[in-house]
Order: structure tokens, then sequence, then C-alpha cells
């Protein structure tokens, strides 16, 4: 096994299936998108009494700001013990050839600061564990391994993987399909475009997707399914992602942390 040291930069596992920014939904983490009324949620009931309260960025007509749900999303799960799991996957046909890939990732964090992060494609695997002061990554692709010490606090913001969330809601034309103990679930059939996604319009044949926000804005789950076309190649996109808040996650710190 051959160890070395180099500036990966959270890249080499996190590969963008659909243009989200990455496995762990890219961006810079900043994590300062404006609330709807300055609050995690709006504090509206939904259907007027009973269900749930819709989140910020949500009404009756649906995603109106997807920015703020997502900012809300974010901002409730900072400091929270929780696990995430995103999976997202790509086949492509041309000329008869198909080309298929994915993307996997947990997140695993014990709202004391302390975070694990497994992001695995066909050809590497990514782990990542982190503290209050620090954070080390450790990459697998073929023989190679490598270690790298890296700051903790732009990777954190990105734990929660709002910024993949937020591309598929704003693209989305999502409406609330129902409310039932504080949860409020939105469906969208049509796709209008987004630019963190690169996918037209009106090259999309199908947009299918449910999500599942609670009042606070936590978003606990999202299936999104697209098929797209384009000359003469098409495209279908698979994403899931599901979130575990009960708040019993614990986080061990691996034996390789002494290796970087």
């Amino acid at each position: 096994m051959r160890t070395k040291t180099i500036a990966i930069g959270l890249v080499v596992a996190m590969v963008a299936l659909a243009g989200c920014g990455g496995v762990l939904g890219g961006g810079d983490g900043g994590g300062d998108e404006t609330l709807a009324n300055d609050t995690v949620g709006n504090g509206t009931a939904a259907n007027g009494s009973g269900g749930a309260a819709y989140p910020a960025g949500v009404s009756g007509s649906g995603v109106e700001d997807a920015a703020a749900l997502t900012a809300a999303h974010n901002e409730s799960l900072s400091g929270a013990a929780y696990e995430l799991n995103v999976t997202q996957r790509q086949r492509i046909e041309q000329s008869g050839q198909n080309v298929t890939s994915a993307a996997e990732r947990t997140v695993r964090t014990d709202g004391e600061g302390t975070f694990f992060v497994d992001a695995t494609t066909a050809r590497v695997n990514q782990t990542v564990w982190g503290n209050e002061s620090t954070a080390v990554s450790r990459v697998e692709s073929g023989n190679d391994t490598t270690y790298q010490r890296i700051d903790p606090a732009p990777l954190r913001q990105q734990l929660s993987g709002h910024t993949l969330l937020r591309g598929y809601l704003e693209g989305g034309n999502y409406t609330v399909e129902s409310t039932s103990d504080g949860r409020v679930t939105l469906t969208a059939d049509e796709w209008e475009g987004s630019d963190a996604v690169p996918l037209d319009a009106e090259n999309v044949s199908a947009y299918e997707s449910t999500v599942v926000v609670s009042e606070d804005g936590r978003v606990q789950e999202m299936t999104v399914d697209i098929e797209s076309t384009r000359e003469e190649a098409s495209m279908a996109i698979g994403v899931e992602f599901r979130l575990d808040d009960d708040g019993d996650v614990t986080v061990e710190r691996p034996g390789w942390v002494d290796e970087a």
C-alpha cells in the first residue's frame, strides 16, 4: 500500500452525478441563505388547522423559496445528532451503449462536534472523520491510499446535504400533497430547471419527485427520478435522500486517523 498526502480538497470521491456539486452536495457550505420571515418555520398552519405548520419557504401552494427551505434544513441540523444516507444513480444510453454510474454517502454526526462521512463511487472510497478542531480524509483508489488533514468548518456546513436538496427543490414544480403528524409531503411531476442541475427543461421528458419535510424545515426524505433526452442520447437519474434524526448516533474515531 502506498501512502501519501496530497491536496485532494474533498473532491475525489464526491463526484457530481447531476450537477449538484458532489456527493456531499457541494457548494461552499456558507449556509447564509435568508430564511422566510427570519425564522425556521413560517408558523402558518397547513390547511388552516391541524396537520403541520408549513416550514420556511413552503406555503399551501407548495415550495415558494427553495433557498429558504434548504437553509432552514441546514440550520435545524446544526449541532444535532443524525444519520444521513444519499444515493445518486445515473444511466446514459447512446448508440446502443449503456453507461451507468453511482455514488453513495453516509453521514453520521453525534451532535457534540464529531462526524464521519463515508462516500463511495465505482472507483473511489473516501472517508472523513472530524471533530471541532480537525478533520482527516482517507481516500482509497485502486492500490493507492491517501490522507489529508483539513479544516472541518467548511465541510461541516455541507454535511446536511442542503446544496443537493436545493438544486432539485428549485428545479421541480413542487406542490403540497398532504400534511400529517407534523410533516408536509410535497410532490412534483414537472421540471422547470435549476442552475445547480445541468438539465434543460425542454430536454426532460419525465420528472417524478416526493419530498417529506418536518415543521422545522428538516427534509426527512427525498426521492427523484428524471428521464432526459438530447439528440441521440438518453439519460436517467435517480436520487434517494434519507434522514434519521432520532438522536441515537455515536461516532467512533477510526484507527487510521493516526496514520495521516
